[in-house]
């Protein structure tokens, strides 16, 4: 456990702070999962990105806007 954990930082966020964090946790989530199903292959047609030098970034963003959304809920709730 963290020194800050442990001298009860979580404590210090008011409610209405703490649901405000909630709320952009799951905006952010939200949007990033609309990006995803939007860059799913369709009627046998692969999404722009695919197969150029852009792939594994769009893949990172994918993988941040989850993991950022999980950190805003998990983390400062």
């Amino acid at each position: 456990m963290s020194a800050l954990a442990s001298a009860g930082w979580k404590m210090t966020l008011g409610a209405a702070r703490k649901m405000d964090l909630l709320i952009w946790g799951a905006i952010i989530f939200a949007v990033g999962a609309v990006l995803f199903w939007y860059s799913l292959p369709r009627g046998g047609k692969t999404h722009r990105f695919v197969r150029t030098e852009l792939e594994p970034y769009v893949a990172v963003a994918f993988c941040a806007a989850v993991a950022l959304s999980f950190y805003v809920d998990v983390i400062w709730v």
